[in-house]
C-alpha cells in the first residue's frame, strides 16, 4: 500500500536523528507544506475564472432543473462562479466540496 510505504520512508528518514536534526527535518517539511498551501490558494482565482459564466457561453440561459447555476460563493462583490466548481476543486486537494467552496 502506498500510504504505508510513505510512513516507512518518513520513519526511516528520522530514525537515528537527534532532537535538533529531527526538528530541522520537521521545519523543512512544514515550510514545504506552507508553500504548497500558498500555491493552492493562488490557484483558486484562475480556477474560479475558468468557471465564471462568461467563460462558458454554452452554459448560458436558464438551463434545466438540477443543472449547475452561477452562484456567488464568496462575500458581497465576489464574481459569480458555477456552483459545481467547488465540488471539482475540493476533492482534488483532499478536502470536501464544502471546504473547496470556503476556499
Amino acid at each position: 500500500m502506498v500510504g504505508d510505504s510513505v510512513w516507512f520512508v518518513i520513519g526511516a528518514a528520522v530514525r537515528g536523528l537527534d532532537v535538533e536534526q529531527t526538528l530541522d527535518a520537521v521545519e523543512v517539511w512544514h515550510a514545504t507544506q506552507s508553500e504548497c498551501e500558498a500555491r493552492i490558494f493562488v490557484a483558486v482565482a484562475p480556477f474560479a475564472d475558468l468557471h465564471h459564466p462568461d467563460s462558458r457561453p454554452d452554459r448560458g440561459g436558464p438551463g434545466l432543473p438540477g443543472m449547475e447555476r452561477p452562484k456567488r460563493l464568496g462575500g458581497v462583490g465576489t464574481p459569480l462562479v458555477f456552483e459545481f466548481a467547488a465540488a471539482e476543486f475540493g476533492p482534488r486537494i483532499g478536502r470536501s466540496a464544502y471546504a473547496g467552496r470556503a476556499l
